[in-house]
């Protein structure tokens, strides 16, 4: 690495470079939102607020990744967001031929809708993409899954890219429970219940080993923007071009 005589930038080796910059980040609490939308769930018929709807579809799940990706804890499905009733359950078997009975062929409702909220702040970031009546792109969720961190669980240090956005949103956080860190901005973040974190998809993240007895219960997800053309409240008006 050297720096260039003229402009005193620090150039790189290897093909990469250390920028310092700020990126939007956003941070809120909606639990008083997903308390106050109610959800039927599909097996049982019981109403249960979105927000218990998301907690119980995760503890219902199976783990679907054993571990093999960058996160060393319990994952559902990367799709959670299309999956159907008849997701896997814990112990491995279908819990439902969705195929034979269309009631249970919904998808699951509360994480689409846990995702078009996290696209929601991503969209105000972009003031005149707001405004302007046709749009070149839109954004649209590509995967969302739900994670539990049981004691000495954690999650390397990764990013997301090529996604344009990643999100989080917490919904169980015993105290003590680990934190989400961005060392990339010397960041340390100790996300509380019902908060949910947005950030470019490039940003590097982790988080530690937990340590609290009691699971540490989360959805993540990625953000894409899908090209065409379409209307300011993202109705296509002609043939998607490409999804990046």
């Amino acid at each position: 690495m050297f720096t260039g005589k003229k402009t005193g930038v620090t150039l790189a080796s290897e093909n990469r470079l250390k920028f310092t910059e700020w990126l939007p980040f956003y941070h809120f609490n909606i639990l008083e939102e997903t308390m106050n939308i109610e959800v039927e769930r599909k097996l049982t018929g019981q109403k249960v607020p979105l927000h218990i709807d998301l907690k119980l579809s995760i503890l219902e799940s199976r783990d679907e990744q054993s571990k093999k990706t960058n996160v060393k804890a319990h994952m559902t499905s990367w799709k959670m967001h299309e999956e159907n009733e008849g997701f896997k359950a814990r112990g491995g078997f279908t819990r439902l031929n969705h195929f034979r009975d269309k009631k249970f062929k919904d998808k699951h409702e509360s994480f689409k809708w846990i995702a078009e909220r996290a696209i929601q702040f991503a969209i105000d970031y972009d003031e005149k993409g707001r405004q302007a009546t046709m749009q070149a792109c839109r954004l649209i969720p590509r995967d969302v899954w739900g994670v539990i961190y049981r004691k000495g669980e954690f999650s390397l240090s990764h990013n997301h890219y090529p996604s344009a956005w990643s999100f989080g949103y917490y919904i169980q956080m015993p105290k003590g429970s680990a934190p989400v860190l961005f060392p990339g901005a010397d960041q340390t973040i100790y996300p509380k219940e019902g908060d949910m974190i947005v950030f470019p998809g490039w940003v590097q993240h982790e988080v530690p080993a937990n340590k609290t007895e009691e699971e540490r219960i989360m959805i993540a997800g990625n953000i894409i923007h899908e090209y065409g053309i379409f209307h300011k409240d993202g109705k296509e008006l002609m043939e998607t071009k490409n999804v990046t």
